[in-house]
């Protein structure tokens, strides 16, 4: 393949792939793609990109299913040329839909950066293309050290995630709006975690999905700044569990947890309900200060 027969060459690789795609595999035909377009340094004619960015992306997935999980493969500079040279309206959505399934490929074989990187910059070029409903349980599956290693490309897909819902009109349905929740909470993003579980309270909610939101929002209230926490609990979750959720955790020792759990109580009008005398002995027994300690003793 070179400059001046580029259509010539493109037609063999397109035909060797029509024949038997799995001669690509024996052969190491989709190898040769790829080191031809990197050692020429070829940028396809801009009437040869639409077929050109397919078959170019799909050798690229073989690549990365042959690794088995070798996280040193990268979305070269080669690869993002291509890319975005085939990126043209009006076939620019197939290139973003090929390089989305590309990224979900990376991930299956455990090569999370590359997977990641290709679900950012679908995101940033052609959101459209993003597919959130297979984008976050993909997040959500994610090993804790993988989402601390990458948790700046993970608040930006959900930043954007978002935005595509809060300004584009992109509906979700409650399961991705919870899973949402979950990875902003791994992340410690509370406040965006709060906001997708806002969200998903507003739908017809199943018991165990009411649940697990109960649960999230009570194991926040050890911060500092739980009361748009609080708020939410009192005003808008009229769940019977979370009067259990509330009591169970006045006997816990975080002084925080504990007492913002009794503020809660005591806004929803169930302060009788509190075991005041082991809430003190906690006071007396793990508070840090001595106003702490002496407001127990009396």
């Amino acid at each position: 393949v070179n400059a001046s027969d580029y259509e010539q060459g493109l037609a063999a690789f397109e035909e060797a792939y029509a024949l038997d795609s799995g001669t690509w595999r024996r052969t190491g035909t989709h190898g040769d793609l790829l080191t031809i377009f990197g050692t020429a340094g070829l940028t396809p004619p801009e009437d040869l990109a639409a077929r050109t960015g397919p078959l170019f992306l799909e050798a690229i997935k073989i690549r990365a299913a042959e690794s088995h999980g070798d996280t040193r493969i990268r979305l070269e500079d080669l690869e993002i040329r291509l890319l975005e040279s085939v990126a043209r309206p009006p076939d620019g959505q197939i290139a973003y839909d090929r390089l989305f399934d590309l990224g979900t490929a990376y991930l299956e074989r455990k090569a999370y950066a590359d997977g990641l990187a290709a679900y950012r910059r679908v995101l940033k070029d052609n959101p459209t293309a993003l597919r959130i409903e297979i984008v976050v349980p993909r997040l959500l599956a994610l090993p804790d050290n993988i989402v601390e290693r990458y948790r700046t490309i993970i608040k930006e897909l959900l930043s954007g995630i978002a935005e595509l819902v809060n300004i584009g009109g992109r509906s979700l349905d409650s399961n991705v709006l919870l899973g949402m929740a979950e990875i902003s909470f791994q992340l410690r993003d509370y406040d965006n975690s709060l906001a997708f579980d806002k969200k998903a309270w507003s739908l017809n909610l199943s018991p165990k999905e009411r649940e697990r939101v109960i649960i999230r929002l009570i194991s926040q209230l050890g911060r500092d700044d739980a009361d748009a926490i609080i708020d939410f609990i009192v005003n808008e979750v009229n769940d019977p569990r979370k009067l259990s959720g509330l009591l169970q955790t006045t006997h816990l020792a975080d002084y925080n947890q504990r007492w913002n759990a009794v503020d809660a109580l005591k806004r929803m009008g169930e302060e009788n309900r509190i075991d005041w005398v082991a809430v003190y002995i906690l006071d007396l027994q793990h508070g840090k200060k001595c106003s702490i300690r002496a407001n127990a003793a009396t």
